[in-house]
C-alpha cells in the first residue's frame, strides 16, 4: 500500500483543458456531424466535469492500492471492465443507493464530479479522496434540425454564438466549483490525494480497448481524438 503524503499547496491541475479543446476542434466536428441524422443541430458541449475517487480504505495512488477495493460504479460494461483493470471489484449500485451503501460498508469507494461528490455529503462516509480525473463527460446541447431549418442566417448566428457564449461561462463556473469543492472537503477532514500514478493506470486500461470497440463498431473517432490530443501534447 502506497504511504500518504500531505497534498502539495494550491493550484491543482483540474483544469480539463485538453478535452475542451478537443470537443472545440476537429474530433467535435465529426462528432457533430453523427447528430445530424437524428434531427439534432448540436451546437456546442458543456460539461458535467472531471471524475474523481473517493474511498474510505486508504489513500489511491497507484493502482496496487485498488487491490480488492469495492467500488460503486454506474451500469457500464467497459467501467467496470475498466475497475477491474485496475484490480478494483466494482459494484453496479444507483446513486440513490450509494450513500447508503458507503456507509453500511457495502461498497468501500465510489467515483463521481467534485459536485456531486460535495452535494450528496460523500464526505461523510468516506475518508481519501484521489485526483484521478480518470473520466470527463460531455453534456451535448443541441436544436432540433426544424426549428434550426426556419431561422435565416443572421439568427442562426446568433443563436450559435450565446450557446458558446453559455459553454464558456459554464466551463468557468466549474472551474471555480472544483477548486472551491476541493478546499471545502479538506476542510471536512478529506485527506486529498493531488498526485496519483496516472500514468500506471492508464497502462493497465489496454484491455478494454477491445470492449469499446466492440460496442462502438470502427475505432475511426476514437483514433481521431488519440491523434488529435497527441497533438496538443507536442
Amino acid at each position: 500500500m502506497s504511504s500518504w503524503k500531505a497534498a502539495p499547496t494550491w493550484p491543482i491541475r483540474l483544469l480539463p483543458e485538453e478535452a475542451r479543446r478537443t470537443l472545440d476542434g476537429a474530433p467535435g466536428d465529426a462528432v457533430r456531424e453523427l447528430f445530424t441524422p437524428k434531427s439534432i443541430v448540436l451546437l456546442c458541449c458543456g460539461e458535467s466535469g472531471l471524475r474523481h475517487v473517493t474511498n474510505s480504505r486508504a489513500p489511491i495512488v497507484t493502482p496496487a492500492d485498488m487491490k480488492s477495493l469495492k467500488i460503486r460504479t454506474v451500469v457500464s460494461v467497459t467501467q467496470q471492465k475498466t475497475w477491474e483493470a485496475f484490480g478494483a471489484l466494482p459494484m453496479a449500485i444507483d446513486m440513490t443507493e450509494a450513500f447508503t451503501a458507503l456507509q453500511q460498508g457495502t461498497a468501500d469507494a465510489q467515483e463521481n464530479t467534485l459536485a456531486q461528490i460535495v452535494t450528496t455529503k460523500m464526505y461523510e462516509v468516506q475518508k481519501y479522496m484521489s485526483l484521478t480525473g480518470h473520466a470527463y463527460t460531455p453534456m451535448p446541447f443541441g436544436i432540433s434540425k426544424i426549428t434550426w431549418d426556419s431561422m435565416n442566417d443572421e439568427q442562426k448566428t446568433a443563436v450559435k454564438k450565446a450557446a458558446e457564449e453559455a459553454r464558456d461561462y459554464q466551463r468557468s463556473l466549474d472551474d471555480v466549483s472544483d477548486r472551491e469543492n476541493v478546499q471545502f472537503l479538506k476542510e471536512q477532514g478529506i485527506l486529498v490525494e493531488e498526485n496519483p500514478d496516472k500514468a500506471a493506470f492508464a497502462a493497465l486500461a489496454g484491455p478494454v480497448y477491445d470492449i469499446f470497440i466492440k460496442q462502438t463498431g470502427p475505432d475511426k473517432y476514437f483514433n481521431m481524438v488519440r491523434n488529435f490530443v497527441a497533438g496538443l501534447r507536442k
